[in-house]
C-alpha cells in the first residue's frame, strides 16, 4: 500500500497529472463546461449545450491525492533550501555584474517560486497551496538572514577596495527592497488562485518583516562602512596639539580627509542605489552618528585652549556645511540646472546633532577667569544639561580638580 514514506514526488505528480487529464477528458466528452458568471467565487459547471447543471468529473478521482500533497510540498522546500545554500556559498563577486541592479540569486529563487505555484496551481488550489505559500514565506526569511545578510562585507580601516564593498551593500538593499516588492504580487497571485475558504490563510507579513531587517541591517552596515574610513581622520584630529595652539588658520587637515571619504562614499552609494528612499534613510543615519563620531573624537583630544576650541569651532563649521551638502552629492540638476531640494528633516538632524559639538566648543571659548563668565556661558548654551557636562567642559580647558568646586557655588 502507498504511504507518504515511500511515494517519490515525480510518481506522484505524473500520477496525479495523469488523472488530471483523464477528467478534463470526461468533461470534454459529455460537454461539462464552468458556467461563466460573476455573482459568485462558487465554480458552476453546466452542460454545454443545454446549459443544466452539471456534475463534474474535476476532483472525483484527483481529491484522493489531497492527501499526499505534503510530498509535493515537501520536495520544493528541500529544492528551495539547496537553492538557498547553493547561494550563501558563493561569492559575492559573482554577482558583481554592473548591468545588475539586485543580485542574480533573487531573480533565481523568484522565478522558481512561480513556477512552483503555476504547477501547484494545476494540482490543487486547496490547502496544498496554503502550504506552499508558507514554504515561500520561509524560504524568503531564509534567503533575506542567510544569504543577504550574510553576504554583508565587514569594511575595515585598512581595506583597500572599500568603494567596491559599498556598491555591493547597496546592491543587497536594492536586492532586499526588490524580493520585498516581488512578494506582494506573489501574495496576490497566490490569493487569487487558492481556493474561497483559504484566502484568509495566505500571508506573507514574516519574510516581509524579515526583507526589511535585512535591509535596515544593511544600511547600518553603509553607515560603519563610511564611519570607518573617516576613522584615519579622527585619529588625525586626536594628535593635534590642540592644548598648545598657538594661532587660528584655514580648515585643519582632518577635515579634508573626512569630506573627501564622504564625498566619494555617498556618491558611490547614490549611484549604486536604486531607491531613493533607502538612500535618504542612509544620510539621516550616517548624520546622526556622525555627529556622535565626531563629539567622542573631540571628548578624546584632552585639554583644548581657547584657541585651540576656536580653531575646532571653524572645522565643525565647514564639516557641518559637508553634512548639509551630502544627500546632494552625485544629485543630477533639474531641467532649470538646480539640484533638488535639501529634506527639512534631514536638515535638522545635522543642526541639532553638530549643535551640540559648537556649543561646546562655545562653552569652552568662555574664559576659566572669572569663574561667572565661565559658569554663565555654560547655563546660556546648555540650560537643561546635567552638571556632568559641565564638569567635562572643565577637564577640557584644564581646570584644576582643587579650583573646579569654585564654579559650582
Amino acid at each position: 500500500m502507498a504511504t507518504r514514506d515511500n511515494i517519490s514526488v515525480e510518481h506522484l505528480m505524473s500520477a496525479l497529472s495523469d488523472t488530471l487529464a483523464f477528467e478534463a477528458q470526461c468533461n470534454k466528452k459529455f460537454a461539462i463546461v464552468v458556467k461563466p458568471t460573476d455573482e459568485s467565487s462558487q465554480t458552476v459547471y453546466v452542460y454545454e449545450d443545454g446549459g443544466e447543471e452539471a456534475v463534474t468529473f474535476t476532483g472525483a478521482i484527483s481529491c484522493a491525492f489531497e492527501p499526499y500533497m505534503s510530498i509535493f510540498i515537501r520536495g520544493e522546500h528541500v529544492k528551495f533550501d539547496e537553492m538557498i545554500r547553493k547561494f550563501q556559498r558563493e561569492p559575492l563577486s559573482i554577482d558583481n555584474d554592473p548591468s545588475l541592479s539586485v543580485l542574480a540569486s533573487s531573480t533565481d529563487l523568484l522565478y522558481q517560486f512561480r513556477e512552483s505555484l503555476r504547477q501547484c496551481a494545476s494540482l490543487s488550489t486547496g490547502q496544498p497551496m496554503v502550504d506552499l505559500s508558507q514554504v515561500f514565506s520561509q524560504c524568503l526569511c531564509s534567503y533575506a538572514r542567510d544569504v543577504l545578510v550574510h553576504k554583508l562585507p565587514r569594511i575595515t580601516s585598512s581595506s583597500t577596495t572599500a568603494l567596491d564593498d559599498l556598491k555591493n551593500i547597496s546592491l543587497i538593499v536594492n536586492t532586499a527592497d526588490y524580493c520585498a516588492s516581488v512578494v506582494g504580487q506573489l501574495e496576490q497571485k497566490v490569493v487569487e488562485k487558492v481556493g474561497g475558504e483559504y484566502k484568509d490563510k495566505v500571508s506573507f507579513t514574516a519574510c516581509r518583516e524579515a526583507l526589511l531587517t535585512s535591509i535596515n541591517t544593511s544600511i547600518r552596515a553603509l553607515v560603519a562602512g563610511v564611519e570607518t574610513m573617516c576613522e584615519p581622520a579622527f585619529a588625525a584630529l586626536t594628535q593635534v596639539p590642540w592644548q598648545s595652539l598657538q594661532m587660528v588658520g584655514d580648515q585643519s587637515g582632518y577635515v579634508l580627509l573626512i569630506s573627501s571619504a564622504m564625498e566619494a562614499s555617498t556618491e558611490t552609494i547614490r549611484k549604486s542605489m536604486s531607491g531613493s528612499r533607502y538612500f535618504r534613510s542612509y544620510c539621516d543615519k550616517f548624520a546622526a552618528r556622525f555627529s556622535e563620531r565626531y563629539m567622542a573624537a573631540i571628548n578624546t583630544c584632552g585639554q583644548i585652549s581657547e584657541v585651540g576650541a576656536e580653531q575646532l569651532l571653524l572645522d565643525a563649521q565647514a564639516l557641518k556645511s559637508t553634512l548639509l551638502d551630502m544627500p546632494l552629492m552625485g544629485a543630477d540638476r533639474d531641467e532649470t540646472g538646480k539640484k533638488p531640494q535639501l529634506p527639512s528633516a534631514y536638515t535638522k538632524i545635522v543642526t541639532q546633532g553638530v549643535g551640540q559639538i559648537e556649543a561646546l566648543l562655545k562653552a569652552i571659548l568662555a574664559p576659566s577667569d572669572p569663574p561667572d563668565a565661565l559658569v554663565d556661558r555654560f547655563l546660556l548654551l546648555f540650560p537643561k544639561t546635567p552638571s556632568e557636562t559641565f564638569q567635562q567642559i572643565l577637564n577640557i580647558k584644564g581646570v584644576k580638580p582643587a579650583d573646579q568646586p569654585t564654579y559650582f557655588r
